[in-house]
Order: structure tokens, then C-alpha cells, then sequence
């Protein structure tokens, strides 16, 4: 295994694309030093890592991989692509505070309980499927393509629950994602629950598109729902504020509309939507364009301006020295 011991003089949030790595690497930051990987090390990396290290990835390609820990994974961008299955599992424990950023995703699986997971400005080529019970989570600055299958945004899993009261068991089936807001995405597929309540927040989004949509019980703001003659956006029990949503969209009578527009608007530009007066409640462009975040996949993070290196053959040691911008 390829390891290089670098200790920061000065830290202030690792670069992306530190220039003191010329080639692919993966690098472990745990207390101000910074331990770096082969590409196809993502595993050991994290293997070698403990509750609130960051992982690193520059640009490259890398193989699948599984957090099973409390870290964060941050990536370069849409140049750092992820050729695998990035799974979020550990079956012994619930995990709380995974931050996933930066990177290109072939596919994402949330296996197990996770509590505070934060996925942002990542590009999901096959689909995000939340299979483990997944509490007061956020997906920011994110987009959701979809070539076929079921992918997109699957949040349909369910699991069942017995619960005896007084001798008497009674068994029903209960969603994975408890509390999940998506913002500032586009979400072109969402295959969600249509028989059980589910606790997701659209807000800023694009949602649907190219495969349709079918939630229960959501809360879409500030967003455009969009739908073909092929797959329609079927919504139950959805309350939906300053959205506009297309003629292929259904709404069952329990839903709830606050200032939505019946209009084809998908292809509409920002410029088109602000002078028609489609606004946000924030007084912004409905979709991914408002909010206070603006969608992009870059990521918003400081990077490296300058990078010295020196060489200390006697404790066999590879001392760094960084200049760090502010953003």
C-alpha cells in the first residue's frame, strides 16, 4: 500500500485538486495530517479512517465503495467519477453526520440506518435508492439522470413493522426515509411511495421530466413539476406551493395547491420564467435557478493557490507547506 505522511503547516479546508498531488489520489485528513492513497485504495482509506476524518478525492477515476463510518467523502467536481456502487452501509451501528460531495456517481445505495446524511452537487448517473432507514437528511445541489431502468431518485422501499400493544400485534409497512429535503436539484425520475405516507421536501427543484414522477404525501415549494404523455407526475396528498407543474401532472382531491401555475413551463428559460412573473415565495425563479443556493455541481470549497514540498529523510516524512484561498 502507497502511503505519504504530509504534515500541513496550514490547513483551511484541503483543495480539491491540491497541486502538490500531480496524479489521481485519494488522501485521508485525520488531525491536520494528511495520509494519500492509490485511486483504487478508496476502501483502505476509509478502513484507516475514524469517526469525523474527511476523504478526499481529486480528479480521476475511482472504484466503488462503502462508508461504514461517520466521515465525509469530498470529491473535484464532476472530474472526480466514481465507476462503481457507492454504498453507506454499516449493519452494527446507525450512523449520523455522512457528508457525500463533489463527484460524478455511477450508483448510490443507502443500505442501513443513517441519521443526518448530506449529499451535495453530485451527478447520479444510474439513481440514489434508499433501502435503510434514513432520518432528517439532505440532497443540495444535486442532479438525477435517468437512461433507463428504475433510477432516478428511488425513495419507494418500504419495510415492515410489528408492534403489539396489549397482546395484540399489528403489521404494517413504514417508508425507509424519514425526513429528507431535496433543494436546488433536478430530479428528471422519482419513484417514490404512492401507498404510504412519505416525508420528503422538494424545494427549488426541478422534478420529473424524462420518466415521470409518483409520490404520496410530499411537499413540493418553489418548484416545476414536469410530465409527458409517456410518464405522467402522479401526486396524492401532496401539498404544493409556488410550483408550477405541467398538463400531463394528476392530482388526487386531497391535495393541497397554494399559488401554482397550470402552465408548460419546462422549457422556459431563467430569463423567461422571471418575466412572466413565475416567482418563488423568496422572490427568486421557481426551479433549481432560485432559492439562495443556486444549482451547480462545482463545489463551493476553498482550494489550494500554493503548494511547497520538502523532504525529511531522517523521520522519513513529507513536510507541506499551503497557501489556501478563502473560496
Amino acid at each position: 500500500m502507497k502511503k505519504i505522511l504530509l504534515t500541513l503547516t496550514c490547513v483551511f479546508g484541503l483543495s480539491m485538486t491540491a497541486s502538490a498531488v500531480q496524479n489521481s489520489a485519494v488522501m485521508l485528513q485525520h488531525k491536520g495530517n494528511i495520509t494519500t492513497y492509490e485511486p483504487e485504495q478508496v476502501n483502505d482509506a476509509i478502513a484507516d479512517a475514524v469517526d469525523g476524518d474527511v476523504i478526499y478525492l481529486t480528479a480521476g477515476d475511482f472504484p466503488g465503495f462503502t462508508i461504514n463510518k461517520q466521515i465525509s467523502v469530498k470529491g473535484s467536481g464532476m472530474k472526480t467519477m466514481i465507476n462503481g456502487s457507492l454504498i453507506v452501509e454499516n449493519p452494527n451501528v446507525a450512523l449520523n453526520n455522512v457528508f457525500i460531495g463533489y463527484m460524478e456517481i455511477q450508483y448510490g445505495y443507502i443500505k442501513s440506518k443513517v441519521n443526518n446524511l448530506n449529499i451535495s452537487q453530485c451527478r447520479f448517473i444510474r439513481g440514489l435508492w434508499f433501502e435503510g432507514i434514513t432520518e432528517n437528511s439532505l440532497i443540495d445541489r444535486c442532479y438525477f439522470t435517468f437512461p433507463g431502468g428504475d433510477g432516478g431518485l428511488n425513495i419507494s422501499k418500504q419495510y415492515e413493522e410489528t408492534v403489539t400493544i396489549n397482546g395484540i400485534s399489528n403489521t404494517s409497512w413504514k417508508p425507509y426515509v424519514k425526513g429528507l429535503s431535496v433543494i436546488n436539484s433536478e430530479v428528471n425520475s422519482v419513484t417514490g411511495i404512492i401507498d404510504t405516507y412519505i416525508d420528503v421536501s422538494f424545494i427549488n427543484c426541478l422534478i420529473g421530466g424524462q420518466h415521470g414522477v409518483a409520490l404520496l404525501g410530499t411537499t413540493i415549494v418553489n418548484s416545476i413539476i414536469k410530465g409527458d404523455y409517456s410518464y405522467r407526475a402522479d401526486l396524492r396528498k401532496a401539498t404544493v406551493i409556488n410550483s408550477s407543474y405541467s398538463e400531463y401532472t394528476s392530482f388526487d382531491s386531497d391535495c393541497i395547491l397554494t399559488n401554482c401555475y397550470d402552465v408548460n413551463i419546462e422549457d422556459y428559460t431563467s430569463d423567461d420564467i422571471a418575466t412572466n412573473g413565475y416567482l418563488g415565495n423568496d422572490g427568486t425563479v421557481i426551479g433549481p435557478m432560485g432559492g439562495n443556493t443556486p444549482y451547480t455541481l462545482e463545489p463551493t470549497v476553498p482550494h489550494v493557490t500554493k503548494a511547497d514540498m520538502k523532504v525529511d529523510t531522517k523521520q522519513q516524512l513529507l513536510n507541506v507547506t499551503l497557501t489556501v484561498s478563502p473560496k
